[in-house]
């Protein structure tokens, strides 16, 4: 993650700067879109949290995110301040 808002719901939830997505959903995360292709499909399984896999100061962990159609969208959630929360 390249820019996570110290004051987002990321960050409440441990994610920070520098942290590496390994995996969404159960998917393997290489880009933006699949992320972006996780959150659709567990919105479309009606899921309201989706577990995330990441790898942060060298430990490896797991926290449950919300989905697209929850209170916090997925842009909102990740801090995303560029261009790339409009494809999410």
């Amino acid at each position: 993650m390249t820019d996570v808002d110290p004051e987002g719901p990321a960050a409440d939830h441990g994610l920070r700067t520098g942290d590496v997505i390994l995996n969404l959903g159960g998917e393997a995360v290489n880009n933006a879109g699949d992320i972006r292709n996780a959150l659709s499909d567990a919105k479309a399984d009606a899921k309201h949290h989706v577990l995330m896999k990441i790898k942060t100061s060298g430990v490896t962990k797991f926290v449950a995110i919300p989905s697209v159609d929850t209170e916090v969208p997925a842009c909102a959630f990740f801090g995303l301040r560029t261009r790339q929360a409009a494809n999410l």
